[in-house]
């Protein structure tokens, strides 16, 4: 009997079921599938077996994918040319199509080429849409429109199964646009986003202490402090905590976003003294072999997101502990209690 190895990470719930109907299929066609939540702690596979299909499953998230799945990647042993697809779950408005279909980005195309550098036969890529999970930017859509997606996404992972099975070379392509925005916005938010999200929650006085945040965070990036929550540098932004509070008492800080946004701005002119300064100093440093790189396009760009990055992700940081601080005093957490999400309608797969 052949094998298969469908390994996936889910935020609430959407690529789980996915990789349910995707092992169900698969095991109609003789196959012994085992189905793997990288977020689990004895997930890791130490061995990858020769002939057995490799299947990886991801939520987009930032045009790119979660780092857990990143870093699982990363860390998996060798394959041994094994037949290799990845399948990336962007998020649904609607099943009407147009705008409202989501968008993958270019993760498929970068995980293809991590994965054949270690020896992973990739011959297949693809997406799959969802209901969207994204409750912090406005509502969940309503459960009619929930259940068409879900029973059109359905459909649609059947036929891929019938696809992979058949183990013929398909591939989304991408134009040079949208793989150079991808990896950008990518850098970003693998770097420095994903890590902010839970530095904007706020927890307000229904929060009752069940601790169902941090039972199902994928991560272990939530503690409690006070018998309230706080998010640690692991947070992933699968927004899971968001969606499953069941009195809604996770949202997110306007004053925490205000000044976000304004040190975002603040920090720009930093950033281009910093660039100038590095550039300038290796320069004089007499560093002539690297001269043709630092003065590349490419180079400044990625160079000035990072130090951007950087910048703004240490002020981040110190913001959150002042208003930490501020969140204690009775008088002052009426101040930075403003919210707008609290009646948003949260989204969880069940």
């Amino acid at each position: 009997m052949k094998k298969a190895f469908i390994h996936y990470f889910t935020g609430t719930g959407n690529t789980k079921h996915a990789a349910k109907i995707l092992a169900d299929e698969l095991n109609k066609s003789q196959y012994l599938v085992t189905v793997i939540n990288i977020a689990e702690k004895d997930s890791w596979l130490k061995k990858i077996e020769p002939n057995c299909l490799q299947v990886f499953l991801y939520p987009v998230y930032a045009f790119v994918y979660p780092k857990p799945m990143l870093d699982y990647i990363k860390k998996l042993p060798r394959g041994q040319n094994n037949k290799t697809a990845i399948i990336a779950n962007h998020g649904m408005v609607s099943d009407k199509g147009g705008l409202h279909t989501g968008y993958e980005g270019a993760g498929p195309f970068f995980l293809k080429r991590i994965l054949s550098k270690k020896n992973y036969s990739v011959f297949y890529t693809d997406k799959v849409g969802y209901p969207e999970n994204l409750t912090v930017l406005a509502p969940a859509i309503d459960q009619e429109s929930q259940k068409k997606v879900i029973q059109n996404a359905d459909q649609l992972m059947r036929e891929k199964a019938s696809k992979i099975l058949q183990e013929k070379p398909s591939f989304q392509k991408y134009s040079i646009f949208i793989v150079i925005v991808s990896y950008l916005l990518g850098l970003l938010y693998l770097t420095i986003g994903s890590k902010t999200i839970g530095k904007l929650f706020l927890i307000d006085n229904d929060c009752n202490s069940c601790k169902v945040c941090l039972k199902s965070c994928p991560t272990g990036a939530i503690k409690f402090f006070k018998q309230k929550p706080y998010w640690s540098l692991k947070c992933s932004g699968c927004l899971r905590c968001f969606n499953i509070c069941p009195k809604f008492s996770i949202n997110i800080s306007i004053i925490r976003v205000v000044m976000l946004i304004l040190i975002s701005v603040l920090i720009i002119p930093l950033t281009v003294m910093w660039y100038l300064w590095v550039e300038k100093n290796l320069s004089l440093a007499g560093v002539e072999g690297l001269s043709f790189i630092i003065k590349s396009g490419f180079f400044r760009v990625t160079f000035g997101i990072f130090i951007y990055g950087l910048l703004s992700f240490v002020a981040l940081l110190m913001i959150d502990k002042i208003l930490l601080l501020i969140e204690r005093i009775p008088f002052l957490k009426q101040l930075v209690g403003f919210t707008y999400s609290k009646k948003f309608k949260r989204y969880f797969f069940s």
